[in-house]
Order: C-alpha cells, then structure tokens, then sequence
C-alpha cells in the first residue's frame, strides 16, 4: 500500500511539473512576443516590408533587422542590397537586383539575393556602416567582419553572378568550377530603363494639383534626417551638422518650443564636449535621450499630408525635405536685409552641406551638387529662394517618366502656369509668330514666398500624441 501511494504521489509530481514547464514556456512566449522578438526556423518566411521594392515572386529574400543573422551566421553566401524605399536610384536598380536573383536561383542555390530596407531598419544598416544606398555587401559564412566585400552598385547583373560564383568556388571547390562570362557575350552596361507603365503609357491622373504645405510634413522631414539618415554615417562632421541645425533653429517656420530646444540641445553638445568628429552611434544615443526629454515631435502627424504618396515607395521623404528647405529659404527672406557683397547665404549653405554630407541617396546627391555647381551661388535671400527652385526644377525635369515617379504626381516645370499664371511671360515674334515663355522671376519669387509663408502652412489639430513613423 506504501509503494502504491509513492508511485501515485510521483506520478502527480511529474504531471504538475510538465504543467508547470508547459506554463512557463506559454508565458515566456507571450514575453518575447511583446517584446517584439521572434523565433526564425526559415529566413525566406519572414514577411515582406510592406515599403519594399520587392514582392514574394521576384527570388529577393527580404532581410530584416530580426533575420539578418541568418546572413551573418548561416552557411550561405549571401548579396545583400541596403536600399530607402524612398530612394530613386534604389527604384531604379530593383531590375538589376531582380536579374541577379533569378540567375542565381538556377545556377547556384547556395547563394541567395536578399534586400534590406534601411528607412525600416536604420540600426542595422548603421550596424553594418551603410551610410548610402544602394549599397551592396557580399557575406562570406567563412569570412570575418572585416573581409565582407562591398561590391560597386553600378555593375551589371553578370558582374555580380561571376562575383558570387567565384566566392562559392572558394566555399565549394568540388561542386562549382570557375565562373567565366560566356565568350561571345557582352556584357551591356547598366541601364535603368522605365517600366511601359511610365514611358508609352504614361498618363497623368491629374494635370495640375493647388500647391499646398503642411506642417507635419516639414517636421517629419527633420525628424527622419536626424533620427534615421544622419545617424547612418559612421562619422560625423560637427561642423556640417552644426550648420543644418542653426538652419533649423533660425528659419524653420512654426517651430515649437519643445522641437527648438532639442534642436539647441542637439547643436550644443558636441560644443560643449569639444567633439570635432562624432560617431554614428554616439548621434543616434544623444538623439534618444534628448527625444525622451523634450518629446520634440509629440505634436507631428503619423502620416505625410502633402508629400503623401499614391503608394509608400512615391514621395515621402524626398518630398518632405525639398519642402522643409524651401520653407527654410522663404523663412530666411521674410525680413529682407541685403547682406554684405561676397557673404555666403548660410540657408543655401546649410541646404548644400547637408545634401553633400548626409542624404542618403548618393546618385540623388551627386547630381544635386552638379547642379549646384552649374549655376552662381546664392548671395541674397531672395537669391536662395531662386536659387533652390531651379535646382528643384532641374530634378524635376531629370526625373520626369522615370520609374521613380509617382503617376498621380507627375513631375513638372514647377509652379503650373494653372496655379500661377503670372510666373510666365509669353512673347510673340511678330515676323514668324513664334510664342517665346520666359519665367517672370519677380512674380515667382512672390509665388513661392507666398506658398511656403509661415500663415499659409497648414497645421495640424491633433492632441499631441508620439510620432511613430
């Protein structure tokens, strides 16, 4: 009788426990759940960005910061590309990289092709020092950090297969001979050529739209640059980043007391810890604390308003920072003051400076300072604001029908003459009636003083609340 209770008390034990080792494990779940944490058996299960450039069927496995140690630590070699949804030469390059990933997929499938989006992912494309995009890394399983290979994103999809064959040669010697180009091709440069949606069937959905500023949309600018982008360079120059701050604090139209005593604290602090040179991460840790702080943005709106576009890879950020530096221009001429001969007008400056330093886009940046340096530079404030939209123009008229561009947004010699008819002249030859349009630059300047006016920018009526994106 004796032996029949223990075996019976044991057996109790024993069922209590696996009931209790059952809980817990139900428990520790739902923790590492909230927490945002997962379990990853398979990396091509993860689901896709709903900002990516890629869909499931294009053999680009979409990386995330909860996967990307399946690239660093997997037996795979991997070609990752680090994009902005945002980004246009991003946009441009997805044919390349969809090119690369089909090849691969048929000839070597120990190599895989994957894509991750920095503008959701900032820590670990600062983690991995991306500090422009695109930006194309090959992870060895056998390699260390510091053997990673950054190849050139301008290559052609060939260029990139015989790069990762020859690496799995190495990895596999007995299974993958030498990759060669096949001899009688050749291999074309890269070309990105818009889809037929935007070249011969490029219809414009609305000719004109009223040329409107929101708020949220310019907060949200300087919000991403100096949460997201600037924190992605490895190192800092103290001094271009002083100069866009002290844009900021001085000619950013409506901007409360909270966002400008974080943006004072933010220009202070490598001052007054004598920092010439500050990193990525010691940026991005001061950003956070002073974010807890002043809750500098708690008043922004979730979403874009007029930068908003028809679909999350269109306008955006792109569009949010042309509108936050004309309103720094048109801001900075409000009080006209015709400045000594020969001063550098410190908002095209700043403007310049932070394009050069920290816009992520480098093809994007690149043939902004080519423009910039194609034309005099700005003296007056007034000269700014003139100076600006022809650059915006200019980008404008490169861009028009490129896949980047948003169909509901076409791109325009900016403004329309619907919105403002007398920003255009027109003169008619009277031998041959030939009709001549000239910009009436005195009128565009008022127009563009008038849209980006500090009582013309539309404000939001939320009850303060976080930004969240």
């Amino acid at each position: 009788l004796l032996d029949s209770l223990l075996q019976e008390n044991k057996m109790k034990t024993m069922y209590l426990s696996s009931n209790h080792l059952l809980f817990s494990m139900v428990i520790w779940l739902s923790i590492i759940s909230s927490k945002g944490y997962y379990i990853v058996d398979e990396v091509d299960s993860m689901p896709f960005d709903p900002k990516s450039l890629y869909s499931p069927s294009d053999n680009v496995v979409e990386v995330t910061e909860r996967n990307m140690t399946e690239v660093t630590y997997g037996d795979s070699i991997w070609l990752l590309e680090f994009y902005n949804h945002w980004c246009g030469h991003c946009k441009r390059f997805v044919p390349t990289w969809i090119s690369v990933a089909n090849s691969l997929q048929e000839s070597a499938p120990n190599v895989k092709v994957g894509a991750l989006n920095c503008a959701t992912s900032s820590s670990t494309c600062q983690m991995y020092q991306v500090s422009s995009t695109p930006t194309i890394k090959m992870f060895n399983p056998r390699a260390t950090a510091s053997q990673w290979q950054e190849l050139n994103p301008n290559s052609s999809p060939s260029e990139f297969s015989a790069i990762a064959m020859n690496e799995l040669r190495n990895y596999y010697p007995e299974s993958y001979p030498p990759y060669r180009f096949p001899r009688d091709t050749t291999i074309p440069p890269p070309t990105f050529i818009p889809t037929e949606t935007s070249t011969s069937a490029y219809t414009p959905v609305v000719s004109s739209k009223p040329d409107k500023v929101h708020q949220d949309d310019i907060e949200k600018a300087i919000h991403y640059s100096i949460t997201k982008e600037i924190p992605m360079n490895s190192q800092i120059d103290t001094r271009a980043l002083y100069q866009y701050l002290e844009a900021l604090i001085k000619f950013t139209p409506n901007l409360r007391e909270s966002t400008k005593s974080f943006l004072i604290s933010l220009r202070e602090w490598p001052q007054i810890m004598g920092f010439g040179i500050v990193t990525g991460k010691q940026f991005k840790d001061k950003v956070e604390e002073l974010d807890q702080f002043y809750k500098p943005f708690a008043g922004t709106g979730k979403d874009y308003v007029y930068c908003k576009g028809s679909d999350s890879k269109y306008r955006g950020y792109p569009c949010s920072l042309w509108t936050l530096f004309h309103s720094l221009t048109v801001s900075a001429a409000r009080d006209f003051v015709e400045p000594p001969y020969g001063v550098v007008n410190p908002v095209a400056n700043a403007i310049r400076v932070y394009v050069e330093n920290f816009f992520s886009c480098r093809d994007c940046a690149n043939h902004f300072i080519i423009a910039a340096n194609s034309i005099p530079y700005p003296n007056t404030d007034n000269d700014a604001v003139f100076w600006l939209w022809t650059l915006h123009n200019r980008a404008n008229g490169r861009l028009a029908k490129d896949i980047s561009e948003d169909p509901e947004y076409p791109k325009i010699q900016w403004p329309s003459t619907d919105n403002c008819p007398d920003c255009v002249n027109e003169s008619i030859d009277i031998f041959s009636g030939t009709v001549t349009k000239m910009w009436n630059v005195p009128m565009l300047i008022n127009y563009i003083k008038e849209i980006y006016s500090e009582t013309n920018i539309e404000q939001n009526d939320l009850t303060p609340g976080a930004l969240t994106s």
